[in-house]
């Protein structure tokens, strides 16, 4: 998700004001297997994710918190760091067929494409922010 929404910031000229590290927790956390690595846009190799459970200081870094689904976004809300900080979800950006990025078991290549189809709103949303 951080890849993809760089990649949108990049090509609609926010990359100046707007950055995006990834993070992660539990599976969500760590280097994708090449499976996943050929799904992201082309550059970016080094996708190491750390987990906030052992570096909360990425936490106390972010300006925002962008997550995929509801649940995490609950979740964050309620994280040690986090207060005051918005938590904003791809999953309230998309429309009822992209259901993918709510469903953990879902096609990786799908719920790529949702994440992709649904970043220019979420930028919006961020854009706003500023």
């Amino acid at each position: 998700m951080a890849s993809v929404l760089n990649d949108c910031i990049a090509k609609h000229g926010w990359s100046e004001r707007l950055e995006v590290a990834a993070a992660g927790l539990g599976r969500g956390a760590g280097r994708p297997d090449d499976r996943e690595l050929a799904l992201i846009p082309a550059g970016r190799a080094d996708l190491a994710c750390p987990d906030v459970e052992a570096e909360p200081g990425v936490i106390d870094a972010a300006e925002c918190l962008v997550v995929g689904s509801g649940a995490e976004a609950e979740l964050f809300c309620q994280w040690p760091g986090t207060e005051g900080k918005q938590v904003l979800a791809f999953c309230d950006f998309a429309g009822d067929d992209a259901t993918s990025i709510e469903d953990p078991s879902a096609d990786l290549a799908r719920f790529c494409d949702d994440v992709a189809e649904v970043a220019p709103s979420l930028l919006r949303s961020l854009v706003a922010q500023q």
